[in-house]
C-alpha cells in the first residue's frame, strides 16, 4: 500500500501506516461471514449480505442458532467439526442450508475473540479444476521446484507454475530489502501487460501493519478489486464483558484498505492474490498475482498455492545457503586463523591487526576498519578521523541499545554528520566488546553511487484535485530512475554471521587473557575467585532460571528467531556457570590448606568409579584396576578429584565403541625422594584407548583454557579440568606427564608423595563398569 488518505484540513503522511486494517468492520462480498457463540452456535455477528444467504433480515438472525438453518446432515457435520481442537484439520466443510439443499457451500471455521467465525463461499467446482486435477498440478509443480538447480531456475519455475494453477495473467516474486523496499526479481506476464521485472517499490507500498498480516497469513486474495464492502452487524464484539471490534486478521474474506484498493485500480488490476514467502520466521517477500478482470479461486486452489509458497520458502533458503557455501567456508577459515592469531598474542588486539589475515578479511569491499580499546583508536586502511569515530561510538551507545552488533549501508541517513565521510564510511558494521571502558570493532565501506529503477515516482504521493490536496496511491508505475548516493554495497548475511562469531571469539580470548593475568598474582587470583563465587554465580543462576522459565511459559508462542535467542541465552549462561565453577575449583585447589593423611587409594578409586558409574554406562566405558594400589600420604578429597578428572577425560575423548580405562601403579627407583628410608616412588597411571594427544600438545593440555577441539566436539568443555589435575599434583610435590599415540590412546603418569611405609592391598584385579 502506498500512503493514501484524503486530507480535508491537513495531509497526514503516516495515516496509511496507522490504519487498523485487521479490524476493517466489513468483508469482501464474494462470501459471507457468520460469528456464533460456541455453545449452541447462537449467531452474534454476521455480515450484512447474509440476508440473501439466509433469506431473512439480518436483525432477525441475531440471537438465532445457526443449526436452525442447516440441513440435518450439515448440522451433524458442523457439530462434530467444532469439537476438534485443531480446526485446520476439518476445513473446509461442505454444508447445505435447509431452504436450498441443492447448493453446496464451502465453509472455513476458526476461533477469534471467544467466537466461532464461519466464512461461507459458494462451491466453485464448476469453474475450477477438480481436486484430483489440482493435486496433479501441485505435485508436478513441487517436483520441478525441488529439482531447480539454482535460484534463477527456482524463480522461473515457481512463477510459471503459479500462473498455470491460478490462471492469473501476471505473477511476480517480490523481495524486500533491509529497509522494506521491494524489488521484482522474477515475473511472467501477458503480452499486453507492461513488465515490472527489476523495478523497485517503496516500503510505503506495503506498510508495517500489512507486513504483519502477511506474516500471519500465507495467502491473501482479492478476487474483485471493484467490490462493495459488506459491513459487519453489529460492529462491536460483546463477549465476557469486553467490547471490541471484530478482529479479522486471519479471515480470508477480510475487507481491504481503501488505499490498497485504489492502488490496485491505478495499476489496472481487476483481481489480486498474494502468497507470503517466509524464511526463518521473517517475511522475505511475496509471490504477487495480478489479473485484469475479477478472478475467483476455490479453497482447494488457494490451499495449493499456499503450499507452493511454503515449499518455495524452504527451497529458497536451501538454495541460497548452497550458493553461498563456498564463501561461508572461506570466512570460517579466515575466522579460525584470526582466533589462532589472537590466542598466540598477548592481546586479541594484535591478533586482529597484525599480519594476514586481519579482521577486515571477514567482509569483502571494506576500505578500512578501526578498533577502540582502553580509550585509544587503532586504525587500518582508509577510515574517518579518530575525532569523528569517537562521536560515532557515542551515537552507537545511545542509538543501538543493548544490541552488540549494528550494521547499515547508509550511515548518513541515521547520522547526518557521516555524510562528510561518505568516501570511507557510507556502510558500517560495529560490534561492542564487554569491557570496563567502551570497546568497539568497526568495519567501513565507501559510497557506491547507484541508479535504482522504481515502478513510478515513489515520492509522488500528494495529488491536487477539485477537492484540494490529497494523499493517494501513485497513478503511474512506469520506469522512474533515481540516482542513490551515500550508500555502500550491501553486507552479506554470511559476513554478518562471521563477524558475530568473531565477537564471541574475542570475548573468549579476552577473558582467558584476563584470567591468566590475574593468576600471575595469588592475591589477584584470590580476589578473582571471591568475585566469581559471590558476585557472578547468583546472577548467572538467575539468567539460566528465567530463560528456562520463559522457554517453558511461552512455548509455542515464540517465533523461531526469539526461540533461538532464548535457547542461546540458556546455553551460554549454562556454559558460563560451568566455567566459573571450574575457575573457582582451580583457584580453591591453589589456596586452601591441604588435609594430608594416610589414604588407601583402592577405596578412593572405587568411590570415584561409583560416582561416575552413570557416565561410564552412558559412554560404554569400562574402568579396569590392573593392580592393587598402595596407601599414600595425600589429601584424599583432592586425589579423588584428580582421578575423577582423568577418568572423565579418558571416556569423553574417545571414539571407540567400547572405551577402556586402566588405572594402575609402577614402582620406580629414584634418588630424588627418600621418606623414612623408602627409595621407591609409586608412579600411578591412567591409560585409555581414546583419540590420543599429539606431541606438541602434551604440555599445553595442562594449561588453563586449552582445548584441542572446538566447543561443539566431544561435548565441549572449559579447558580447565587437566589444569586442576596438574595443580593437585603440584600441591602434593609430584610430577605429571603424558605418553600417547594419536589414534590409539594416552597414558597419564603422575607421582604423589610416597607413604612412610608402603602397604600393599592384597586385592585381585577388578573391572568397574
Amino acid at each position: 500500500m502506498s500512503q493514501a488518505i484524503t486530507a480535508q484540513a491537513e495531509i497526514n503522511i503516516d495515516g496509511c501506516a496507522r490504519e487498523p486494517i485487521h479490524i476493517p468492520g466489513s468483508i469482501q462480498p464474494h462470501g459471507y461471514l457468520v460469528g456464533v457463540e460456541e455453545a449452541g452456535l447462537t449467531i452474534s455477528q454476521l455480515s450484512a449480505n447474509c440476508a440473501e444467504l439466509f433469506k431473512a433480515a439480518v436483525q432477525d438472525l441475531l440471537g438465532r442458532s445457526l443449526f436452525d438453518f442447516l440441513a440435518p446432515a450439515s448440522r451433524e457435520l458442523l457439530q462434530k467439526a467444532v469439537g476438534a481442537a485443531n480446526l485446520q484439520r476439518v476445513n473446509p466443510l461442505k454444508l447445505n442450508f435447509a431452504h436450498q439443499e441443492q447448493t453446496v457451500w464451502e465453509v472455513v471455521v476458526q476461533r477469534s475473540q471467544g467466537l466461532l467465525l464461519l466464512e461461507f463461499e459458494p462451491s466453485r467446482g464448476g469453474r475450477n479444476p477438480a481436486f484430483l486435477s489440482i493435486y496433479q498440478q501441485i505435485h508436478a509443480a513441487i517436483e520441478e521446484i525441488g529439482a531447480a538447480k539454482d535460484l534463477a531456475e527456482l524463480y522461473r519455475v515457481t512463477v510459471e507454475w503459479v500462473r498455470e494453477i491460478s490462471g492469473y495473467q501476471r505473477v511476480m516474486i517480490y523481495e524486500f530489502d533491509a529497509e522494506w523496499n521491494g524489488r521484482v526479481v522474477a515475473e511472467v506476464c501477458a503480452p499486453h501487460q507492461e513488465p515490472f521485472l527489476g523495478l523497485h517499490y517503496p516500503a510505503s507500498d506495503i506498510p508495517a501493519q500489512a507486513r504483519r498480516l502477511y506474516s500471519v497469513n500465507w495467502l491473501r486474495s482479492i478476487p474483485n478489486v471493484h467490490y462493495e464492502p459488506s459491513p459487519i452487524v453489529p460492529g462491536r464484539v460483546q463477549n465476557n464483558g469486553s467490547d471490541a471490534s471484530l478482529d479479522l486478521s486471519t479471515c480470508s474474506l477480510r475487507s481491504v484498505s481503501p488505499v490498497h484498493i485504489q492502488y490496485l485500480k491505478n495499476m489496472g488490476v481487476g483481481a489480486s492474490t498474494s502468497i507470503s514467502v517466509i524464511k526463518d520466521g521473517i517475511l522475505w517477500g511475496l509471490i504477487a498475482l495480478h489479473h485484469d478482470q475479477p478472478a475467483y479461486l476455490s479453497y482447494e486452489v488457494r490451499q495449493g498455492l499456499e503450499f507452493i509458497g511454503r515449499i518455495f520458502s524452504i527451497q529458497h533458503a536451501a538454495k541460497q545457503k548452497l550458493e553461498n557455501v563456498d564463501y561461508k567456508k572461506q570466512l570460517r577459515a579466515q575466522e579460525a586463523e584470526l582466533l589462532t592469531k589472537m590466542k598466540a598474542e598477548s592481546t586479541f588486539l594484535h591478533g586482529l591487526l597484525r599480519g594476514e589475515p586481519n579482521f577486515l578479511s571477514l567482509a569483502q569491499g571494506c576500505c578500512g576498519g578501526a578498533i577502540l580499546r582502553r580509550g585509544k583508536w587503532f586504525l587500518l586502511g582508509v577510515t574517518p578521523p579518530a575525532e569523528f569515530l569517537t562521536k560515532l561510538v557515542d551515537w552507537l551507545r545511545i542509538n543501538t541499545g543493548e544490541k552488540p552488533l549494528f550494521h547499515t549501508t547508509s550511515l548518513a541517513k541515521r547520522l547526518p554528520e557521516a555524510e562528510s565521510f561518505s568516501n570511507c564510511a557510507s556502510g558500517i558494521v560495529s560490534i561492542s566488546i564487554p569491557e570496563i571502558e567502551p570497546c568497539y570493532v568497526l568495519w567501513f565501506k565507501s559510497e557506491v553511487i547507484q541508479t535504482v529503477n522504481w515502478g513510478g515516482n515513489p515520492n509522488k504521493a500528494v495529488q491536487m484535485g477539485e477537492g484540494g490536496a490529497s494523499l493517494s496511491p501513485r497513478h503511474s508505475f512506469e520506469l522512474w530512475q533515481e540516482t542513490v548516493r551515500l550508500t555502500s554495497l550491501p553486507w552479506q548475511p554470511e559476513e554478518i554471521e562471521a563477524i558475530e562469531e568473531l565477537r564471541r571469539s574475542i570475548i573468549e580470548v579476552d577473558l582467558e587473557n584476563q584470567v591468566r593475568a590475574a593468576m600471575d598474582s595469588n592475591a589477584e587470583l584470590e580476589q578473582f575467585a571471591s568475585v566469581i563465587a559471590h558476585d557472578l554465580k547468583e546472577p548467572l543462576r538467575g539468567i539460566h532460571f528465567f530463560s528456562d522459565f520463559l522457554l517453558e511459559d511461552l512455548q509455542g508462542s515464540l517465533d523461531e528467531g526469539s526461540q533461538n535467542y532464548l535457547e542461546e541465552i540458556r546455553r551460554l549462561s549454562g556454559k558460563a556457570k560451568v566455567l566459573i565453577a571450574d575457575l573457582y575449583e582451580y583457584a580453591k585447589v591453589g589456596r586452601i590448606d591441604m588435609s594430608f593423611g594416610e589414604v588407601d587409594l583402592n577405596y578412593v578409586v572405587q568411590d570415584v568409579a561409583l560416582r561416575l558409574s552413570s557416565y561410564f554406562k552412558e559412554k560404554n566405558a569400562h574402568l579396569h584396576i590392573s593392580s592393587p594400589l598402595p596407601r599414600v600420604y595425600c589429601d584424599k578429597v583432592r586425589v579423588g578429584e584428580l582421578f575423577a578428572n582423568l577418568f572423565t577425560n579418558s571416556a569423553k575423548y574417545n571414539q571407540q565403541t567400547e572405551k577402556v580405562i586402566e588405572v594402575g601403579v609402577n614402582l620406580a627407583s629414584t634418588d630424588k625422594v627418600d621418606v623414612n628410608g623408602v627409595d621407591q616412588v609409586p608412579i600411578f597411571y591412567v591409560r585409555d584407548n581414546g583419540i590420543g594427544i599429539a606431541p606438541e600438545n602434551r604440555q599445553r593440555v595442562f594449561e588453563m583454557f586449552q582445548r584441542l577441539h572446538t566447543e561443539h566436539e566431544y561435548e565441549g568443555g572449559t579447558g580447565v579440568g587437566l589444569a586442576i589435575v596438574k595443580r593437585i599434583v603440584d600441591r602434593h610435590g609430584g610430577q605429571i606427564w603424558i605418553e600417547s599415540t594419536p589414534g590409539q590412546g594416552s597414558t597419564f603418569y603422575f607421582t604423589l608423595r610416597p607413604a612412610k611405609k608402603p602397604k600393599w592391598q592384597p586385592a585381585l584385579e577388578q573391572t568397574v563398569q
